[in-house]
């Protein structure tokens, strides 16, 4: 075996899926390939994607509409957790309140999905999405970073920077 076959070479691909339209790179040496996806900035990945990095104007077209969304559900279910202990309403609003609730569910992946792009674009972990639970503190802190701070310029661990 001749021995410039042991050495690592440097590679780089990149292709586009026609069903979906996103483009992957895959560059790196032989030896330690990295994998890096340039998704389109379509709605299944700002929404579903915990994936790449969005800018906070991105981040606030979606939180501001997600709020609301999120508000019809949860004041359905406290009007109905107050009036069922009144003897109030029957099985059509316990029906609809169990639809609320299910609703909440894609509802909180999509906040997740989003935060977890915006602390990306910041430069850190979507682990940082944990600074919420800090009582006092932490909600404020999140909505500082990802609400208020700009990312961090041009290419960083979690791919390029967002369109602005």
């Amino acid at each position: 075996m001749v021995m410039d076959e042991l050495r690592p070479f440097r590679v780089t691909e990149t292709t586009t899926n026609q069903f979906t339209g996103t483009t992957n790179k895959i560059t790196g040496t032989s030896n330690q390939l990295s994998f890096s996806s340039e998704p389109e900035q379509d709605y299944k990945w700002l929404l579903f994607s915990i994936h790449g990095r969005i800018s906070r104007g991105q981040y606030w077209k979606v939180s501001i509409p997600l709020m609301l969304a999120t508000l019809l559900p949860f004041v359905a279910l406290l009007v109905y957790v107050m009036d069922v202990g009144a003897g109030g309403f029957g099985i059509v609003a316990g029906v609809f309140n169990s639809l609320c609730a299910l609703a909440m569910f894609p509802l909180m992946w999509i906040g997740f999905a989003i935060g977890a792009k915006r602390w990306h674009d910041r430069n850190k972990s979507a682990w940082w999405m944990l600074i919420s639970i800090v009582p006092y503190i932490g909600g404020f802190w999140q909505f500082i970073e990802l609400g208020c701070l700009a990312g961090s310029e041009g290419e960083n661990d979690y791919g390029e920077a967002p369109d602005q």
